[in-house]
């Protein structure tokens, strides 16, 4: 669910620069809420 959430919020934004400094962000997020 968090993929498409991003996918939105890049897309809503319509700036790469935001979409690729979030992203990894997100994923660090991701992968400390999993672990």
């Amino acid at each position: 669910l968090t993929v498409p959430v991003v996918t939105l919020i890049a897309w809503a934004t319509g700036n790469d620069l935001v979409f690729a400094l979030g992203a990894p962000e997100m994923i660090v997020m991701v992968s400390s809420l999993v672990l």
